[in-house]
C-alpha cells in the first residue's frame, strides 16, 4: 500500500465495516498512497462485499466482520481471534470504536486508526479525507487528489449495452422510475440496448419492471456481485442513483453518470476514470446527512432532466 508501512513481509490488515460505497471509496484512499499492497493482506469486511474484496480491491483473503472471533475484539478476544490475528504486524481500521484498536494493540499489532467518513459540515470527498487521515497516521504529506486512476480503454464502439440502476439504499436519492423509462427510450433512439438492475432491497422496482416487461438482472442477494461486475464490464455504459453500484461502475473504469439530489457529490460522488455527476441547480446545502426527509419538490433530484443524463452519457462514451 505504501513504503511507507513497514519492510516487512507479514500481510496488512484492512478492517472496514460500512458499506458498499464506503468501501470502495476507502480503497482509492488507499490507492492514493504510493506503494503496493503487502502481499496476502485481509480484508475484514461485511460478508456480502468479500467478492469485490478479494475480485477487485486486490487483498489475497477477506473475511466477514460478522464473525464470531470478530465480535470478540469489541469486548474480551477470543482464542480464535489471538490465532487469526497472529500473522499480521500492521492494522488498518477504519472505524471510531477505540476498544476495537486496543484490542488490535493488545494482540500485538501496530494500528493505523481512521474515522470512516469525513466530519459534517466538512466540503471534503470522502476518498480524499480518508487518504489525507490514513497519510497522517503514517507521517507523509498529503497525497494526490483525485488518486492517479488506471488506464481506462477508449471505449468499445461494438458494445452497446447500458445498465440503469434506478435504486438506491435510501429512497430519498431515487430519481424518479419515470425518468429512467425516459432516458432508456432516449437512449433507444441512438440504438443503444438498456437493462435494468434491482438490488435486493428494492422489490418494489423490479416488480414495476417486471410488469413493464424490461430487460432486469435482478440481485435476490448482495452478495451475488460476480454477475454485476460481469455485466458491468460488459456494458459501454451506467446510469444510476448515489449508491454502491455507482461506485462499482466507476471503479471499473465504465462510463459513469450518477444522478445526485439530497447528499453532496463534493463528497460522495464516485470516483473513476470516466465519471459524470447530475444535480439539479438549487441554492440550498445538500441535507441527506443533517435531515430526515427530503422537502416536498426536491429540484435538486427532480431538477434533472432525462435529456441532459443521455447527453453526459453519449458524450463520456463518444457514441
Amino acid at each position: 500500500m505504501t513504503s511507507a508501512f513497514p519492510k516487512d513481509p507479514a500481510p496488512l490488515l484492512v478492517v472496514h465495516q460500512g458499506a458498499l460505497g464506503d468501501l470502495i471509496l476507502a480503497h482509492w484512499a488507499m490507492r492514493s498512497v504510493p506503494g503496493p499492497l503487502p502481499a496476502q493482506s485481509a480484508a475484514v469486511v461485511q460478508a456480502s462485499w468479500i467478492p469485490l474484496a478479494t475480485d477487485l480491491l486486490g487483498f489475497g483473503q477477506a473475511l466477514a466482520v460478522e464473525s464470531p472471533w470478530f465480535a470478540s475484539l469489541f469486548s474480551r478476544p477470543s482464542e480464535q481471534a489471538g490465532a487469526f490475528l497472529s500473522p499480521f504486524r500492521t492494522a488498518l481500521v477504519f472505524s471510531r470504536n477505540p476498544l476495537l484498536a486496543e484490542n488490535l494493540c493488545r494482540a500485538g499489532l501496530a494500528v493505523i486508526r481512521v474515522a470512516p467518513r469525513p466530519p459534517l459540515g466538512e466540503s471534503i470527498h470522502a476518498a480524499e479525507y480518508l487518504a489525507r487521515e490514513l497519510a497522517k497516521g503514517l507521517g507523509l504529506e498529503p497525497p494526490q487528489f483525485p488518486p492517479l486512476y488506471p488506464e481506462a480503454p477508449a471505449p468499445d464502439p461494438s458494445r452497446r449495452r447500458v445498465v440503469l440502476h434506478p435504486g438506491a439504499g435510501s429512497r430519498r436519492k431515487r430519481w424518479p422510475l419515470e425518468n429512467f423509462l425516459a432516458l432508456e427510450r432516449l437512449l433507444s433512439q441512438k440504438g443503444l440496448e438498456c437493462t435494468y438492475l434491482a438490488g435486493p432491497a428494492e422489490p418494489d422496482l423490479a416488480a414495476q419492471l417486471m410488469d413493464k416487461g424490461k430487460g432486469l438482472h435482478n440481485l435476490v442477494s448482495s452478495s451475488n456481485l460476480k454477475p454485476l461486475i460481469e455485466r458491468l464490464r460488459g456494458a459501454c455504459g451506467f446510469v444510476g442513483n448515489d449508491s454502491g453500484v455507482s461506485h462499482i461502475a466507476g471503479l471499473l473504469g465504465v462510463c459513469t453518470v450518477t444522478v445526485f439530489g439530497p447528499s453532496d457529490p463534493v463528497r460522495w460522488r464516485p470516483l473513476g476514470p470516466r465519471c459524470r455527476v447530475a444535480r439539479g441547480e438549487v441554492s440550498c446545502e445538500p441535507c441527506f446527512e443533517t435531515r430526515a426527509q427530503n422537502c416536498d419538490h426536491p429540484a435538486c433530484l427532480l431538477g434533472v432532466s432525462p435529456e441532459e443524463v443521455a447527453a453526459a452519457l453519449l458524450e463520456e462514451t463518444g457514441l
